[in-house]
Parts: structure tokens; sequence; C-alpha cells
């Protein structure tokens, strides 16, 4: 999911709100990987553990760019 969802942010005009629990864990591990730069909201809650509820993506970093070149979207049909 988090490689579509590369291909998504890609393609959107920055800044992009992003809600959704599955949707922020994956911003969350394309920041890490250092191919966002986005910002995550702090969690509701203080509990260890606590996830954020929402994330802003400011762009695809030169890398993330670089992984899209390497692993293109598949193509449909035939």
């Amino acid at each position: 999911m988090t490689l579509q969802l590369l291909r998504h942010l890609a393609a959107q005009v920055p800044p992009i709100a992003i809600t959704g629990i599955d949707e922020v864990e994956a911003v969350h591990v394309l920041m890490l990987a250092g191919h966002l730069d986005a910002t995550l909201a702090p969690p509701l809650c203080r509990h260890v553990g606590a996830r954020s509820s929402a994330a802003t993506v400011h762009g695809v970093t030169r890398l993330g760019r670089w992984v899209l070149q390497q692993f293109p979207p598949p193509v449909r049909g035939g």
C-alpha cells in the first residue's frame, strides 16, 4: 500500500491533508524511509503506542521520486 500511496501523493499538489489511521501510518513509514517530506499531528491521547490521526504531506523527496522510477506502475490490460 505504501508504494501505491507514494504514487498517488506524487501526482497531487502539496500540501496534502491525510486522515485515516491506515493512510497516516503509511505516510509515517514513507517519512521514515525518506520518501516523503511530511508532518504528523500529535496523537490525541498520550498513551504508549498512541498513533497520530492526521498528517500533512509537503512533498515527495528526491529519493521518493527515484523509487517511483525504479518501480513503475503495473501495465493494465494487455
